[in-house]
């Protein structure tokens, strides 16, 4: 049984909901790995890079042949081999930088909501170009910074380093890909009325903290704050984590390129990985 106490606010749980933003962020999550699913092949080698608690590791594995879960938290990488490590499925630790494996030996990369933590995050694309097949595929989800911060801001998330506009996206990766799409990720008008009153209280509470004290307070205990707060925020609109369980499903989740300057989230989809300069793929 999966332990609640031991979630925090950047690693959840399918089906362990406290809030309605926690609610909604896991059906972000869902879709980004249905539309995985939806586009990496069947019996291909995939290694989900960042892969939290596990549950996306267990939805790709149901076509691969084989899926690797990497992440730097060795508490998430138990969690996720005692709940969804099977045969195909397997989860390890890395240090957040070098990917166990060899030269162009894997099929497709997924890594969701993990880059916007990463400090040098042109190395940690190039890693992943590097273990990339000459036709594999990388697919990437991060917040989109044109829709949570004013320009100059720095990120109100804690554990963010950095976050991304579409073009600022596109040129990171395109220096490690011949090709790159960047999709928006975006829902319906009453979700996206939820997340825009979630990044205006935001917002409202980094402005508040010029000083940034916030970060001063230890992370276990900003779970419970964010969701005492978020629940009166949400309980003003009439919005209860029972009616949006009723109500908000991935269906209401949609990706496209249209939708890079507003959605949620960007979702790049990367192909055609660069050889390493100065280097040749063994």
């Amino acid at each position: 049984m999966l332990d609640r106490s031991r979630k925090t606010d950047e690693r959840v749980f399918p089906g362990t909901s406290d809030s309605v933003d926690e609610y909604l962020l896991i059906l972000r999550h869902v879709f980004a790995y249905e539309f995985a699913v939806s586009r990496i092949p069947a019996g291909q080698m995939v290694i989900d890079v960042g892969c939290g608690t596990g549950y996306g590791v267990a939805m790709l594995g149901v076509d691969a042949r084989v899926v690797l879960g990497l992440d730097v938290s060795k508490e998430a990488v138990d969690i996720a081999a005692e709940e969804y490590g099977r045969a195909n499925c397997t989860f390890a630790t890395y240090n957040g930088v070098d990917i166990p494996a060899s030269d162009r030996s894997v099929d497709a990369v997924v890594s969701f909501q993990v880059l916007e933590h990463v400090v040098d995050d042109s190395r940690f694309i190039a890693e992943i170009s590097r273990v990339l097949r000459e036709d594999g595929c990388l697919l990437l989800t991060t917040p989109n910074k044109r829709t949570r911060l004013r320009h100059g801001d720095r990120p109100w998330n804690r554990f963010h380093v950095r976050e991304y506009t579409a073009d600022e996206l596109k040129q990171l990766l395109a220096k490690h890909f011949t090709t790159v799409a960047i999709l928006g990720v975006s829902a319906t008008e009453e979700i996206l009325d939820v997340e825009r009153r979630r990044v205006r209280s935001a917002q409202l509470r980094a402005r508040l903290d010029p000083l940034d004290l916030r970060r001063l307070i230890p992370p276990s205990w900003v779970p419970g704050m964010m969701k005492v707060y978020r629940t009166l925020q949400l309980r003003k609109a009439g919005v209860s984590l029972e009616s949006a369980t009723g109500r908000f499903t991935v269906e209401d989740f949609r990706a496209d390129e249209t939708l890079a300057e507003t959605g949620m989230d960007l979702l790049a989809v990367c192909s055609g990985p660069k050889l390493p300069s100065g280097g040749d793929a063994s």
